[in-house]
Order: structure tokens, then sequence, then C-alpha cells
């Protein structure tokens, strides 16, 4: 009988299967074993050799049986690293998920291999891979993975069954989207792969769900011994896909099923606002300008989003968010154009109010402790040498500011801006100079990464007068 197109129910849940095990009671009985008994090789009797237990659980994959199913789970072990046939333990598990099972004849430390099968009628339907533990071991899984196809085919109803699931919408969901699920029968297996797909025709299961975050699916007309592939489309208010799931296997015993749907329609823009203001510590004069920049995401150069006088009411507005979205915040005061002092970054998600920015116009920075140091001199040829210079690294600094020349004041040869390695070592030059000539050089440090005005930086320190080659006259 093939299944019908059926309605769904919508909700929020959690994918269920509503019907029996393995639908073989009254009709298959436990039979007499076919296996040899337990042989003695696997036991401790011999001389000094200690008993030990081993214990495990069985697990069953996909279908799963129920109290009224018959059938009998056997266990069978050897010697591990060995070609030795496996031998039939005399006490097998229930057949009950979860079934408790002991082989209480181990030597201790001595290792083994076990496996366990669904014998129903005389006839092993499946069984589990082989699992090594050594004795004593507890909590040793063998797992049984029974589908339909395992099954003896009148044991199987041809009823209809019900499959309900799941369906998770993201992104952006726009105004009359609605969802259509789609089914199609496959081959009779456990797995559902594209190269197993028989000819698939796939009909919809419902169709024209208003679209919503979570939905909960409910199909009634599945038929018991079939797997199908099914899939989610997204379509918007006039009939264009902009979503398809992956496709995914749905049947009997199946758990767990959700269909995830992502949008590929673009959210209109939708801004909000975020507010703060400036405070000013220090000093400064009354023509300085005070640029508040934002960028966003942590990411990207700041951009500028309003100016005002320093000695103005200093609040500021920036109404240009994205809902949701973080930026990154800061104040900048400058004179006639040049920067002299900026605030710390704060960062806030939009929309947002009461956003701080503290400007601090001076800073209390002592000089360094240590003068440049002169490391080594390596010769350029017959008249030049390189020069390497260590400027010693100073706690918790971000930028360093480097001036060299040939002159006690001088900053011919080096004049700039250098922020530290992540090291901690401060700083290394090489500069290439005159031989037998001196040379002057001096530093000075900042708490600011990006100031690059002398306003934000301690004094120098101590000038290091250095040569190299032969000491000048």
């Amino acid at each position: 009988m093939e299944p019908k197109t059926s309605g769904f129910l919508m909700g929020v849940g959690v994918i269920a299967v509503f019907v029996g095990g393995f639908l073989l009671a009254n009709y298959l009985g436990n039979k007499d074993s076919k296996f040899d008994e337990e042989k003695s090789a696997l036991t401790a009797d011999q001389p000094g050799e200690e008993k030990a237990t081993v214990k495990g659980k069985i697990h069953f994959d996909r279908l799963r049986p129920e109290e009224k199913d018959a059938g009998e789970v056997v266990l069978y072990a050897r010697k591990a690293n060995s070609d030795s046939e496996f031998t039939r333990l005399t006490s097998g598990p229930a057949l009950a998920e979860g079934a408790d099972w002991l082989f209480d004849k181990a030597v201790n430390d001595a290792s083994y291999d076990f496996r366990a099968s669904l014998v129903i009628d005389g006839n092993e339907i499946t069984r589990s891979p082989i699992v090594s533990a050594t004795a004593p071991a507890t909590d040793v899984v063998l797992p049984l993975t029974v589908s339909w196809s395992d099954l003896p085919q009148t044991s199987v109803a041809d009823s209809y069954k019900l499959i309900t699931g799941n369906v998770v919408v993201s992104g952006y969901i726009p105004a009359g989207a609605t969802v259509t699920i789609l089914g199609a029968k496959m081959r009779d297996n456990t797995e559902i792969a594209p190269e197993e797909v028989i000819n698939p025709v796939y009909e919809k299961v419902a169709e024209k769900l208003p679209a919503k975050k979570e939905m909960t699916l409910s199909w009634d007309k599945a038929l018991a011994s079939v797997e199908y592939a099914t899939h989610a489309e997204l379509y918007d208010k006039g009939g264009k896909l902009i979503g398809t799931s992956d496709t995914m296997p749905a049947a009997y015993g199946q758990q767990d099923l959700v269909l995830y749907l992502e949008s590929e329609a673009v959210a209109p823009p939708s801004y909000v606002s975020v507010t703060g203001a400036v405070r000013v510590n220090g000093s400064y004069k009354d023509d300085n300008v005070i640029t508040v920049q934002a960028r966003k995401d942590g990411t990207g150069g700041f951009y500028d989003i309003e100016s005002f006088a320093a000695n103005s009411a200093r609040t500021w507005t920036y109404d240009k968010a994205s809902n949701g979205v973080s930026y990154d915040f800061r104040a900048i005061m400058s004179r006639q154009g040049e920067e002299n002092s900026r605030s710390k970054q704060n960062s806030a998600v939009a929309a947002a109010s009461d956003v701080k920015l503290t400007i601090d116009t001076t800073y209390d920075l002592r000089e360094p402790e240590q003068a440049p140091e002169l490391d080594n001199c390596e010769k350029d040829g017959d008249d030049h040498y390189v020069a390497k210079i260590h400027y010693p690294a100073i706690e918790k600094a971000r930028n360093y500011w480097l001036k060299m020349g040939k002159s006690k004041d001088g900053a011919d040869l080096l004049n700039e801006n250098e922020n530290p390695d992540e090291t901690g070592s401060g700083i290394v030059t090489k500069i290439r100079i005159d031989k037998n000539k001196y040379y002057y050089t001096e530093y000075a440090y900042s708490y600011c990464a990006d100031c690059t005005t002398l306003d934000s930086f301690s004094d120098f320190s101590e000038r290091l007068k250095f040569y190299c080659g032969k000491e000048p006259n």
C-alpha cells in the first residue's frame, strides 16, 4: 500500500516514532541453539590462574525490542590475538535495550574478543562488531544494528506508521514565507546514501506551512518497512525558492530527525541608535575639537560619526547602527588638525545608551630608567657598519618613540614610533652608519598604542653616545 500525503501539526517538539518494537510477538519463539557450548579453554581453571569478570551492556541501534518480542541475544568470546573460533557463552543477556551481560570465568589480566548476535527462530539476524577487553573490565558495549530488512517479512506490518520531527529555520524569514516538506521512498536499508536511490520520486508531504523559527512536523502515512529520503524547502511570498535543507533519512525507529533550513533572504536595513558622552580629564585649549569614531565588530578602520567643541556638553549619538551588532567607539581630541590625546575604546552592542569615553589630556610618565644599548657592530664594506641597538622594555608600554642622529639633539637617522612585539623584550633596530664616527640615540614610551604626538609620551631617556670601528678623536 502506497503512503498518502498528509498534513503537519505545528508546534515545537522532539522527533519520535510511535509504533512497536520488532513486531515479532506471537510469531517467533526461542529455539534450541545450534551453537557449541562454552569451552573450558576460556576459563580460569589452570593452577595459579586468578579468576576475573568482564561486564557490559547490549545496545540496539535503530530498531529496538519490546517486551512482547521473541528471539534471543547470544554472546560469544575468544582469547584475543588468536585465530581460534568464537565460543558461545552459556549465559546470554536479555532481549532488551541496555541488557547487562557477564563473563565470570575470565583469567585476570587476560584479553578477550567479544561479540553478540541477535538470533530469531534459530537464525542469526545480525551481529555486533568484535570488541576487545582485558579482564577485569566493565561497561563493554556490544552494539546490534537492526533494520526492517533484517527481519523476516512475515513479521513486518504493512500498516501506516507515524513519524514526527522538527524543522528549524535560520536566518531572515520574510513575511508570508512558507515551508514545503517532500519525501521519497528509498531502498529498505539502514542507511540512505545517494548511490542507494532507485529513481526517487518526491511527493509533497505537506506544503505552504507558515514559516517559523521552529516547526514540528507529523506524518502519519509512512510505511513501516520503508525508509524515506526527506527534505524541506523554504519559499518567499511570491513562490521563489529561498532555502533547501539537506536530505535526511526518515523511517520507523528513526530518532532526532531534524531538517535545517537556512534562509537566503536578506533582511532590509534596520538602524538603531547608540548614545554616549565624552569626559575630559586635564586641561586643554578652548579651540580643541573632539571627534567620536566607531568601527564595526572590532575590525576595519575607525570612521568619524560626530565632532563638537571640547568645551561643549560633549554628548554624542550614532543613529546608523545595525541592531544586535557590536561596535567599538573612541574619542579623539585635536587642535588645529593635530591630534593631541584620545580615549580608550569602549564597545557596545546596538542599540545602547550611556556609552562613556574618557580622554586624559596629560600623562604622568617617568622617563625610561635605562638608556639604549649598543648590542654589536657588523662591518658593512670598508667605510660602514650596521649597528644593532636595543631599547630596553618598559612594563605596560605599547608604543616607543625612537630618535637617532649625528648630533646630540639630532634625529636625522631615526625619528619614528614603533610598537613592541608580544615577547615583551623591548625594541631592537639596525642602522647603517659610518665607521669611526659618534652617533646619538634616545627613546620615550607611551601606554597608548596608537598615539603619534609627543604629548602622549614620557620624557626621553638618557642619551646613548656610540660608534663602530675606532673611537673618534
